[in-house]
């Protein structure tokens, strides 16, 4: 199991963070890998949601997330429960957003990746478990970057606005 974690400064309330990353129906506004969003089941503390998502140039997947929301901590833990990527075992990890003062938000994005077993000495019958493992983490990070620049973007265009 890998765990990757990345954050940034948002030059907005925290309550404007949080509600980009609460509207779950947005998201594929907001983050441009995503194609779409479907929101299955919701509830105040979860949701259950089917993405489509370009995870690599060119390469989309879609599998079912299921997101734990946590909305006074502002912390929404996530993982894929179903249809997950063809290198990956499990995929997890959170989203907490922490005040810094009335106009500044830290926002932190953890990851929890692992890929497949190799079965014949290759992983999803094309690579080895070291290529698996470089290519899942290079995916992980440049995601990580974009999600978090995406989500900064919005909540900044939004205070501007």
């Amino acid at each position: 199991m890998h765990h990757v974690e990345d954050t940034v400064t948002v030059a907005a309330p925290v309550d404007t963070v949080w509600n980009v990353l609460h509207d779950v129906r947005s998201h594929d506004r907001v983050f441009g890998p995503i194609h779409e969003v479907v929101v299955l089941e919701s509830s105040a503390s979860h949701q259950l949601v089917q993405l489509t998502v370009e995870v690599n140039t060119g390469v989309v997947h879609t599998w079912v997330t299921r997101r734990d929301i946590d909305s006074e901590a502002r912390v929404i833990a996530f993982r894929q429960v179903r249809d997950l990527a063809p290198l990956v075992s499990h995929m997890g990890g959170e989203w907490r957003a922490f005040p810094l003062g009335p106009d500044r938000t830290q926002l932190v994005l953890t990851q929890d990746y692992a890929a497949r077993e190799a079965v014949n000495g290759l992983v999803a019958e094309k690579f080895t478990p070291e290529e698996t493992e470089k290519v899942l983490h290079g995916v992980a990070q440049r995601n990580a970057v974009t999600e978090l620049e995406s989500v900064k973007a919005e909540c900044e265009s939004r205070v501007a606005a």
